[in-house]
């Protein structure tokens, strides 16, 4: 109520201020040119208890009708209506689209209906909202290059102007098809929608209780947390499992209900009730749907690249797993191994050009300055005992023992190191190329035991995949020369090879903390880089304009 009230004064003023007491029984249209012209010409966006985002578009839209209302027809009013209610279920503000002082002005229309300048201003808040929340639908909220330096991905111009795709929606009577449009056609989009609604639904219910930290809790054991497990799974996945024993004892129904959510939060799946899962299970319904609200944000920015993508790969870094897409379906994945958190895997899309079984590994100035070059000084074995040969800018092997290393330190060190191939080459077996500014590509590597890891920051920034050849026979599969058999006998070889692609493979490298999990689920990833908050900050802060390039 105290919205209600401070909007309705707000409105009293800007009416005095925007249009003068002698022009108050001027029709709407004089009255939506007035309001117009004073935001476009003044730059004081601020008209009934709001502030305008698109007044160029609404100067452009207005001046194409003659400044003719834009609502008139009650069908289309309720459907834009409805649409601006209903944003939050695109994790998006209704706020931001006016819809507090359009439920104001409704209401005084009711008491009014024949003041024009009502409906004048009604419209004017209709229009603006329905093309804010187009945008943010197309584009999303948030720029996603304001949090991400790396980011390349495409954020194409519409076709047509805006303001002549709402024209032509009211002139052909197809308002609901391009309402309908504007929502991004992805089946991640959708599942987590629905996500979305479970989780809020969830929330109206009062979430679900904490469990206390304690002693691991595995099958059989007996302890007075036991309850509160159940009743903390039951308020997620339904009526707690049947339970036939003492309350008091971890039973294996409730066991195998613990093996599920650790499934669905990415950790080690052991039906252990230990630290780790105990933490996942103590995240509010608040937090996980904020959670779900920022990968749909995530998934407006990048909705332009899949619109007709069929064969593609995902590098999920939060998710630490590699995804090939055949006809826009998962084909086939694999655990991989992304940057730490110093040496963080960037976001960005490139297209993959070639494969190279038994690659040899030329070792980043960098990693050569800052982690290797004490050691190679301090042993002289060091470089032989993992097979790196010294190259000298000419391109000339040198010998490690031929150099003057007390004369030399990390930044006058101008030589190369390149690792051959083989068994402990850095890269292992196979690297997959898709050339880009951050020299960042997948990889095998000879550290197999950090995939047995839920959580895996090991890299420098490449991504290291768990099955590297099962990747190259399937990219390579339409060549009859690289069967898997081929493939296996060529690294046994080991020859360096390079086999190109028949076609260039796009390759998608993001960072999504939550994506759906069969079964209408979602599965929950830890937010390795510290991510969340700053996209979830932006979503619920002002929105403040569109941008001419975006418009």
């Amino acid at each position: 109520m105290r919205k209600f009230t401070e909007i309705a004064g707000r409105i009293a003023i800007l009416w005095l201020a925007i249009t003068p007491v002698a022009g108050w029984a001027q029709a709407t249209a004089e009255h939506l040119r007035q309001a117009i012209e004073y935001a476009h010409d003044s730059g004081d966006s601020e008209f009934a208890g709001t502030r305008l985002i698109a007044v160029d578009f609404l100067a452009r839209f207005y001046e194409a009708r003659r400044f003719e209302p834009a609502w008139t027809d009650p069908g289309n009013l309720e459907m834009v209506l409805a649409a601006l209610e209903g944003a939050d279920g695109h994790g998006l503000l209704p706020r931001d689209f006016h819809i507090y002082a359009i439920r104001l002005l409704r209401y005084m229309q009711s008491e009014r209906p024949d003041d024009t300048r009502l409906k004048a201003n009604l419209d004017l808040l209709l229009t603006d909202g329905l093309v804010t929340y187009a945008y943010q639908l197309v584009y999303g909220k948030v720029d996603p290059r304001a949090h991400s330096a790396s980011w390349n991905l495409s954020r194409p111009l519409l076709s047509r102007e805006p303001e002549e795709i709402l024209q032509s929606a009211l002139t052909e009577g197809n308002l609901d098809e391009v309402l309908l449009s504007l929502i991004p056609a992805l089946p991640y989009y959708a599942s987590m929608q629905k996500q979305l609604a479970k989780h809020r639904q969830l929330t109206n219910r009062g979430g679900w209780p904490t469990v206390r930290e304690g002693d691991t809790l595995r099958l059989g054991d007996r302890d007075p947390r036991v309850p509160a497990v159940r009743d903390r799974l039951a308020a997620e996945y339904g009526d707690a499992e049947a339970s036939v024993g003492n309350p008091l004892i971890f039973e294996p129904a409730l066991e195998q209900r613990v093996r599920r959510f650790q499934e669905q939060h990415a950790l080690a799946v052991d039906g252990v009730l230990g630290p780790a899962t105990v933490r996942a299970m103590n995240v509010t319904v608040a937090q996980r749907l904020d959670q779900i609200r920022v990968n749909l944000e995530r998934a407006r920015w990048v909705q332009h690249e899949f619109v007709d993508a069929q064969h593609f790969v995902i590098v999920n870094i939060a998710g630490f797993n590699v995804r090939l897409y055949r006809d826009g379906e998962i084909e086939w994945e694999t655990r991989a191994i992304v940057g730490t958190e110093y040496h963080q895997t960037p976001i960005f899309a490139a297209d993959m050009k070639y494969v190279v079984l038994n690659p040899t590994w030329t070792v980043p100035r960098s990693i050569i300055q800052n982690e290797m070059f004490p050691q190679m000084k301090a042993d002289a074995s060091y470089l032989p005992a993992r097979n790196f040969v010294l190259v000298d800018k000419a391109g000339t092997n040198v010998d490690p023992a031929t150099l003057d290393w007390a004369s030399l330190d990390a930044e006058n060190f101008n030589y190369d190191l390149i690792q051959r191939s083989g068994p402990g080459n850095a890269l292992g077996m196979a690297k997959f190329i898709f050339p880009n500014a951050h020299a960042v590509y997948l990889h095998d590597t000879p550290s197999r035991e950090l995939f047995a890891r839920t959580g895996r920051t090991f890299s420098h920034g490449c991504v290291r995949i768990e099955n590297p050849l099962e990747l190259a026979a399937r990219l390579l599969g339409d060549q009859l020369d690289w069967t898997r058999d081929a493939i296996d006998q060529t690294v046994k070889g080991g020859r360096t090879t390079t086999v190109y692609l028949t076609e260039p493979l796009r390759v998608f490298v993001l960072y999504w903390t939550a994506e759906p999990a069969g079964d209408e689920g979602v599965r929950f990833y830890d937010d390795v880089y510290q991510r969340d908050a700053a996209v979830l900050a932006a979503l619920d802060s002002e929105f403040r304009s569109l941008t001419p390039e975006d418009r």
